[in-house]
């Protein structure tokens, strides 16, 4: 099916009782129609966004996620092995997970580095020193 993963995050998100915004803010979407574009199977969800997911939701079975084969919470996929994983919290705010944050500071930082050297390339030309 087309949209099989699309099923199954949804269904994810409704047997953790975690909303559309909840969903939206932790994996850092701005726009909440491209929420409801995954619900109503308008479109795929990008694989970016399903990394994301998968990283921010200790609980979910990626495998599961991507494929539908195996239990849909890690814990229970390893309870059924007797075995209980431990549950991997990321520092979640309201603008999406931390390591996103750091990321989009260090992508500033060096779109002024890049900012600086072609001004300075610039005014080299100018002078004719290139």
């Amino acid at each position: 099916m087309k949209y099989a993963v699309n099923q199954r995050l949804f269904e994810f998100l409704e047997n953790q009782e975690i909303s559309n915004v909840e969903f939206q803010k932790t994996i850092g979407i701005k726009n909440p129609q491209q929420i409801s574009n995954w619900k109503k199977l308008n479109e795929p969800i990008p694989k970016d966004h399903l990394i994301s997911t998968i990283s921010c939701y200790g609980k979910l079975n990626g495998h599961w996620l991507l494929t539908g084969e195996g239990n849909m919470l890690i814990e229970q996929e390893k309870a059924a092995k007797g075995y209980q994983a431990p549950v991997i919290k990321l520092d979640i705010a309201e603008d999406g997970c931390a390591m996103c944050r750091e990321k989009d500071k260090r992508i500033a930082l060096m779109d002024k580095h890049i900012e600086l050297l072609e001004f300075s390339l610039g005014k080299n030309r100018r002078n004719g020193s290139e």
